[in-house]
């Protein structure tokens, strides 16, 4: 409607509902509404007005990106958690049958001694309460096994903790910087730590490829990691050029290095 209003010369209607606009929750919105008062106040020469409104529009386009980057976050650690969860109770489930034999055979064990004393208990009654206090001993330090078993397995999960938060920080980065590359976007302000992130979320969409990729090279850099990662994506060198931010004679170079990397 606003646009309506505009178009007719009507600006001040215009301006109105277009501010009224602004209260609306969708972020998305509330920037195209902007953006609309963004090119009027610039063909109308408001060039202070108009780089208060731009400010304004950059503001919210980080917003969007922050909200989006912290649900992809979510995202991976509820798949990172749900896999930890069935990892954990498979764990515990064999744990409790490997103890569940142990005490079976601690029984067993037990029952046949028992019988086999039973026979001579008058003449090897001493050698019963020697027996009896090795057992003892022995389950004492059986106990303090456990114990040390326990504390062992909880720093344990601490450490793995420590690295599923990691790996989900990793993975989204990854999401983001694949994101920019399937919308056009470039390396050029990338670092290594960016090539690898790239590479770790690619591993979830192209497993196969990606493990390939390992075994038919010695030790690839991140970034020729990724050169051939987008030349099996099916872009072209042209493409590629742009995306790395080289010419096409950089692109050979690269070529022949990933070439003399070949097992």
């Amino acid at each position: 409607m606003a646009n309506i209003y505009y178009k007719a010369g009507d600006v001040d209607k215009a301006m109105t509902l277009w501010n009224k606009s602004l209260n609306s929750p969708d972020i998305s919105f509330q920037i195209e509404i902007l953006q609309q008062q963004h090119q009027y106040l610039n063909e109308h020469d408001r060039e202070h007005e108009a780089h208060q409104v731009a400010k304004r529009i950059i503001a919210l386009k980080d917003s969007m990106a922050i909200i989006e980057q912290r649900d992809s976050i979510k995202e991976i650690q509820n798949m990172l958690e749900q896999e930890y969860v069935v990892q954990e109770a498979r764990e515990e489930r064999h744990m409790l049958i490997a103890i569940c034999c142990g005490l079976i055979v601690t029984i067993c064990i037990g029952i046949a001694i028992y019988t086999v004393r039973r026979r001579h208990y008058r003449k090897e009654i001493s050698h019963h309460k020697n027996e009896a206090l090795s057992n003892q001993k022995i389950l004492r330090n059986l106990q303090q096994s456990s114990e040390q078993s326990a504390k062992d397995l909880k720093h344990l999960h601490k450490e793995m903790e420590m690295l599923r938060t990691e790996q989900s920080q990793l993975l989204a980065k990854g999401k983001q910087r694949y994101d920019e590359i399937m919308q056009g976007g470039n390396t050029a302000l990338w670092h290594k730590q960016d090539f690898i992130a790239f590479m770790e979320y690619y591993r979830m969409i192209e497993p196969t490829f990606v493990e390939q990729q390992e075994k038919e090279y010695n030790t690839l850099s991140p970034k020729l990691q990724f050169f051939e990662t987008v030349s099996h994506m099916g872009y072209s060198n042209k493409d590629i050029a742009q995306i790395l931010c080289v010419g096409e004679d950089s692109l050979r170079s690269y070529k022949a290095r990933v070439k003399k990397q070949k097992r």
